[in-house]
């Protein structure tokens, strides 16, 4: 009784929402704030490009904490860098179908989790 559980679909998609909506949020909220000078592309920054994929990998991993969290995965492996005894654990997309255990599969779960994390960490360190 004092164990509220919840989907970690819904708890996924109401965490993806909410950031969605906070996003534009802000996106009104700068575009009302700050006057915008229009710039032809050819003037804009090389990595300005990129900045559309950078949005969308930190979405991806607010995204898989939710699953995360949905499913309690980060007890599973409370160690880091490795998880248990390596880095890449046994197991990882064991279920049927494979492509199943990224949305249900603890270890899948959190495997996916720290490599958006370490993904992130690399493209923000190439710049």
């Amino acid at each position: 009784v004092d164990n509220p559980r919840v989907s970690q679909y819904r708890l996924t998609a109401h965490l993806g929402v909410a950031v969605a909506i906070y996003a534009y949020m802000l996106w009104l909220a700068f575009d009302l704030l700050f006057v915008r000078a229009a710039k032809p592309v050819t003037e804009r920054k090389p990595y300005a490009r990129w900045t559309l994929v950078l949005v969308a990998l930190v979405y991806l991993m607010i995204l898989s904490g939710g699953l995360v969290a949905g499913t309690d995965a980060g007890f599973a492996y409370p160690t880091w860098p490795l998880m248990g005894d390596s880095f890449v654990p046994p197991g990882l997309y064991s279920t049927s179908p494979a492509w199943l255990a990224a949305f249900e599969d603890i270890t899948t779960i959190q495997f996916n989790h720290r490599m958006f994390a370490y993904i992130l960490f690399v493209v923000l360190h190439q710049s």
